[in-house]
């Protein structure tokens, strides 16, 4: 059991030796590392985009919480997007309106009714 020990102090104490040997370089070469980076990942966009998926599966919530964010501080972007959207997409449009309309008829004839001045 002892021998176990000391073999995991000796290794604890050389791993580290090599950790801080590795920050070292890395911080004496962040611009090479930079660039091998987009490099790989110029060649492997398919490998980038898994991985990025991967990310985003196990952090729907962070995900979610993100992009609700970036939607708050980009309205006018939403905004724009939305209409371009929707202009070159018409008939999409009207079908998600009918659909709309199909599955909320009583929110339909409440409109109606406000519009004629009943309510």
């Amino acid at each position: 059991m002892k021998e176990k020990i000391i073999d995991y102090v000796f290794m604890n104490g050389k791993v580290d030796r090599i950790k801080t040997a590795q920050k070292k370089w890395r911080s004496k070469n962040k611009e090479k590392i930079r660039k091998q980076i987009n490099s790989w990942k110029r060649n492997n966009p398919d490998k980038v985009s898994a991985n990025i998926k991967r990310w985003q599966n196990k952090n729907k919530d962070k995900v979610n919480l993100l992009s609700k964010k970036w939607r708050e501080k980009n309205k006018d972007k939403v905004l724009a997007y939305a209409k371009k959207w929707q202009e070159e997409h018409p008939e999409k449009v009207r079908e998600y309106q009918l659909r709309w309309q199909k599955n909320n008829p009583e929110k339909v004839r409440e409109y109606f009714e406000r519009r004629k001045g009943k309510i």
